[in-house]
């Protein structure tokens, strides 16, 4: 069979293994490796191991003692018609940490060494677990064909479809990209995934290419760009409470001459003005401060007449009433002031605002202006109604509409400065702080174009996921056909652990629906580990892995991928116990019901290895020794096919050699130690009728091949050959087929 596989093991600082790296050729992935005790063998059981137990307890103990990382890969090149399939195991373990590996190799892969006994069946003192859940998925023998080529067809079209997408965002980046955005902003991020989920919640209300010009305009934006300032109304309502006050107060007359009053009334501002300035003009009191003239004593009499009056409260009331129509004289030109600072601000904002694209949309507010012109004047006429009689007092339902929509005005004003005021004192800071609004626009364009392609690629977006509900449809469909039976995990387990020990041990040992061990129908408790001796041990660790096998496939086809990795499992075992270790791993593809299966076999037992391959278990011996992996050569593992050769050479008319009787005795050891391990070889042979006939076959392989000064020739020729022909039809009457060509040439 031509050897089409290459298989490639490495460890670094793996044990002992500080630089292993070989490869060999082989036909089946079936290897067998011969290893002292103390070459690492059991290093490379651990190291494969850890695909199933990884923790960082057990990476501490397969590395080199004084390391703190180490390797060990397996690669296998497969040569399939002109292509060559390449299929890796990577470990990577670190110190105190758990293990970083990488299987594309496609296997599953399953080890049994000591770890694996003691872990799974030595601390359990024996008795297995039965806490096993899950299920095996069979396959129904449906011709499924066309379904699955349908499969592939969508997935062509669904891959198809995808790299379309994904081209449509690399594109997308590019064009961000002309806008220099960084590629560290997260917004920029978005993935050809993202835009076929939909899932960032991203909302822009501006379209990519006007925030493209957004952007240039921020770009161009005067070095000296000033503040805005912030508005100021000047129309307030602190006086028309005090109004309200001047209306419904009774206020009381002085006893001051009604006409004087009167007279003073007239002009009572100038009279106040006058006073004023003569107060201020020290040291000059009797000159009169408009005429200059000196006062005389009537005009003396008078201002001191005009002092009483105006100290006196008739005459403060009535100042206070002017003050209030002086007020509504000059509310409608405050309004028309405020209104005029607004259209002036708004103008301001209106022409720099475009340079900060965050608040290019925003408007200042403006206020809402009621027609007072009525209210004010009518407020003003009972102001002076006022005025003639403080004694009189105005109800407010004269008034209340009046100056309730005058102060609801000022309200106005008041909530409109707070609101344009925000937005003035929003485009100062941003304005002082352009790098800030330079990512934000960056961001928002990153959005802008996540939406934009979102929306152009819309139709292949849908056509992609019809696809795949398509797929996903007749793919649960294909499982649901494949999967019409289903096998408890638990329930295969057991099985194949009672056939498994039947196998070994006939009905000595047994296991029953509750995972409890048997010993001839007694139910072993906790005392499985006294009853058992150190062999049997072995054979119950070694069917609880078989049986294991079921917990770590999930489908019929899982079977397929296993990939076996065998440690010494014939420790502390006799003879015929190792040959049926040996039978169960040749068997391993009909016990699975697979059409092969894939091991690795490492023992220290040089006749375990040669019972492998005699058996043609293994496609390929090898050797572990001073860390390299070497072809294991067949004269050094099985003598006694070269011994039986050189028998049969000499019945069938071969010269013997001073070797001969060795080899006659070899043979006759190893069949005795193989059939009858508890007979004495004299006993054997003197039992066994063709060879208890002949006179001198037992003699000539005592006295042949011992050390002795010979000083004649204790057998011819003839008879020596004569032996030989006994012992090969002795042979020929129990294992004719050891016979074979192959041997015997």
């Amino acid at each position: 069979m031509a050897k089409n596989i290459l298989t490639k093991i490495e460890a670094n600082n793996l044990g002992p293994h500080l630089g292993l790296e070989d490869s060999f050729p082989m036909s089946k992935l079936k290897l067998g490796i011969f290893a002292n005790n103390g070459t690492g063998k059991t290093f490379l059981s651990r190291a494969f191991r850890l695909i199933e137990n990884n923790d960082a307890e057990h990476v501490n103990k397969i590395l080199t003692i004084n390391q703190s990382q180490g390797h060990f890969k397996l690669k296998i090149s497969e040569q399939q018609e002109n292509t060559t399939i390449h299929k890796t195991l990577s470990i990577n373990f670190v110190k105190d940490q758990i293990a970083k590996i990488r299987n594309d190799t496609g296997y599953n892969f399953h080890v049994f060494n000591s770890d694996y006994v003691k872990e799974n069946i030595e601390e359990l003192k024996y008795q297995p677990s039965g806490e096993i859940e899950g299920y095996i998925l069979g396959k129904t023998k449906i011709d499924l064909t066309k379904e699955k080529k349908k499969v592939e067809l969508l997935v062509n079209e669904i891959q198809n479809g995808s790299k379309i997408l994904v081209d449509a965002v690399k594109d997308a980046k590019k064009e961000l990209d002309k806008q220099k955005i960084n590629k560290g902003t997260k917004e920029y991020k978005f993935s050809a995934r993202n835009v076929y989920d939909g899932d960032l919640d991203y909302v822009e209300n501006k379209t990519y290419e006007y925030l493209v010009e957004s952007n240039k305009v921020l770009s161009s934006t005067p070095d000296d760009l000033k503040d805005i300032q912030e508005i100021k109304y000047i129309s307030k309502s602190d006086f028309l409470d005090f109004i309200e006050t001047l209306l419904v107060t009774k206020y009381t007359k002085s006893e001051i001459a009604q006409s004087f009053k009167d007279n003073v009334l007239s002009k009572q501002d100038f009279v106040e003005s006058g006073l004023k300035l003569l107060s201020n003009n020290l040291g000059n009191e009797t000159e009169c401060p408009f005429c200059e003239q000196l006062l005389m004593d009537e005009a003396i009499e008078l201002i001191k007449r005009y002092n009483e009056y105006l100290e006196d409260s008739e005459a403060r009331v009535n100042a206070d009433i002017k003050k209030a129509i002086n007020f509504i004289n000059s509310f409608d030109k405050n309004l028309q002031a405020d209104d005029t600072l607004f259209i002036r601000t708004k103008k301001v904002f209106d022409l720099n605002k475009k340079y900060i694209p965050s608040i290019s949309d925003q408007e200042l507010v403006e206020p809402n202006k009621i027609e007072l012109s009525q209210n004010l004047t009518e407020l003003k006429k009972l102001l002076g109604i006022k005025l003639n009689d403080i004694e009189l007092q105005i109800k407010r339902e004269e008034f209340e509409e009046h100056l309730g929509l005058i102060k609801k005005q000022v309200e106005e004003f008041d909530e409109n400065e707070s609101i344009n005021n925000k937005i003035i004192k929003d485009y100062n800071l941003k304005k002082d702080n352009l790098k800030s609004e330079k990512l934000e626009i960056n961001r928002r364009l990153c959005k802008a174009m996540y939406i934009k392609t979102r929306k152009e690629q819309k139709t292949l977006i849908d056509k992609i996921k019809s696809l795949n509900s398509e797929k996903k449809d007749l793919e649960s469909e294909i499982s649901n056909k494949e999967s019409q039976e289903r096998v408890s995990k638990k329930a295969k387990v057991l099985e194949s652990l009672k056939k498994h020990l039947k196998n070994f041990f006939g009905n000595k040992y047994s296991i029953d629906d509750d995972f409890c061990f048997k010993f001839n129908k007694h139910t072993l408790t906790d005392n499985a580990t006294d009853v058992l001796s150190d062999g049997e041990k072995s054979i119950v660790a070694f069917c609880h892995y078989l049986a294991d096998v079921h917990k770590v496939v999930n489908r019929d086809e899982d079977y397929d991928k296993l990939f076996f990795v065998i440690d010494d499992p014939i420790s502390s075992l006799d003879f015929h116990y190792v040959y049926a270790i040996s039978q169960t791993i040749r068997n391993l593809h009909k016990t699975l019901d697979v059409e092969r299966v894939r091991f690795i076999v490492m023992t220290h037992n040089l006749e375990f290895m040669s019972i492998l391959i005699r058996n043609k278990i293994i496609d390929i011996p090898l050797m572990l020794a001073n860390q390299k992996l070497l072809k294991l050569s067949r004269q050094l593992v099985m003598p006694y096919e070269e011994h039986l050769r050189d028998v049969y050479n000499v019945a069938n008319g071969g010269k013997p050699s001073h070797t001969t009787p060795n080899s006659v005795r070899h043979v006759l050891e190893t069949i005795n130690k193989f059939e009858a391990p508890d007979k004495l070889l004299q006993d054997y042979c003197e039992n066994n009728e063709l060879l208890g006939d002949n006179e001198f076959i037992y003699s000539l392989m005592h006295d042949g091949s011992h050390g002795g000064v010979r000083s004649q020739i204790a057998y011819t020729d003839e008879m020596i050959q004569k032996g030989c022909n006994v012992l090969i039809n002795f042979v020929k009457s129990k294992f004719e087929g050891r016979l074979s060509h192959k041997v015997c040439k």
